[in-house]
């Protein structure tokens, strides 16, 4: 049965200069420095297999992967650290592994680079491409060990609390999506070929890598031009053993200050967004938010089964991260 939910409220319906915040709204992690709140939920759907996952980190600085790591002057990078959120969803295909290995090492790899605490394009931007080039060339010398094709795309976002910066890097086709003052604004776009989304550039770069593009599909079979893993689709043997394959890894990034009305993100995997456009999960989640209706863990497992109810027959991951936790005594 198809729920009774936000997504039918009009724009208009939304009081003006209202901003969803999360006042005494339970969340399932959270960072009381950056006033980062945050919940997910994954839905398996109608796929034998569950490929999605999700990484949810509000405190780098409480990671496992760098608990023994030295940084140097070690104090003020590690308060530094504590003052960064991070999440991810990765959405696999053709097995879960990829996806998996992603989960595991992206986090701490990003962590420890050289860059990930400077500003700019030499900074932060520099340290997330050389991580996703690193990592993917890791997981495909994995995957042709095991000889398993499977790949996954990826969403990582990064907010750092004292900057009040919020960083996306893309490699396919799960999106982050912003509530502006409870207006939906995409941050960047899908790397696919067809379906109304596709991408003339991207194209080209296919082809001028040697590859095909049949039926709005890397020679014939993946639909996403960027992704990770898809040893089929790589190649290592150019200068410094980059790969010079039609499918690559390489993120658009982008970065924006969060001002009081931003006033949260969602990232979701396809099968979130194949049956409902960024406006109407907007709707979904803030009209629960500004009603409080319920847990924000809550809040991301309805927004699944409406997305299902609509119609999606994929796996589904919706990972919701307010910028503006209010009351901390009733966190979980």
């Amino acid at each position: 049965t198809k729920m009774d939910s936000s997504t039918s409220i009009a724009m208009a319906d939304i009081e003006p200069g209202t901003v969803a915040k999360l006042d005494a709204v339970p969340v399932q992690l959270s960072n009381i420095q950056t006033g980062v709140g945050a919940a997910f939920y994954c839905e398996q759907g109608q796929r034998d297999h569950q490929e999605d996952r999700c990484l949810l980190i509000p405190d780098i600085a409480k990671m496992r992967a760098i608990e023994k790591w030295q940084f140097e002057n070690e104090q003020d990078v590690r308060k530094q650290l504590s003052n960064i959120s991070m999440a991810c969803v990765f959405d696999g295909h053709s097995g879960v592994r990829c996806a998996q290995l992603l989960a595991q090492h992206l986090a701490g790899k990003l962590v420890t680079h050289k860059g990930f605490l400077k500003a700019g394009k030499n900074g932060i931007d520099a340290a997330i491409q050389d991580t996703f080039e690193e990592m993917d060339k890791e997981i495909c010398e994995t995957l042709a060990l095991e000889k398993d094709g499977s790949g996954s795309t990826c969403v990582l976002t990064l907010f750092d609390g004292r900057k009040k910066l919020f960083t996306v890097a893309n490699t396919g086709d799960s999106m982050c999506v912003l509530s502006r003052g409870g207006r939906a604004v995409r941050l960047h776009r899908l790397h696919r070929l067809g379906g109304g989304q596709g991408d003339v550039e991207e194209r080209k770069r296919v082809e001028a890598a040697g590859g095909k593009v049949i039926n709005s599909r890397v020679n014939g079979v993946l639909a996403i031009s960027r992704a990770f893993g898809d040893i089929q689709m790589k190649y290592f043997g150019g200068g410094n053993g980059r790969n010079t394959g039609p499918v690559i890894c390489s993120p658009d990034i982008h970065s924006e200050i969060i001002t009081p009305m931003t006033e949260f993100a969602v990232i979701g995997t396809d099968g979130l967004w194949d049956t409902m456009d960024p406006q109407q999960v907007i709707n979904f989640v803030r009209q629960r938010i500004l009603k409080k209706e319920g847990p924000l863990q809550e809040t991301a497992q309805l927004l699944c089964r409406e997305a299902l109810a609509r119609g999606s027959v994929d796996n589904i991951t919706a990972l919701i991260v307010s910028f503006h936790l209010e009351k901390t005594s009733d966190q979980i």
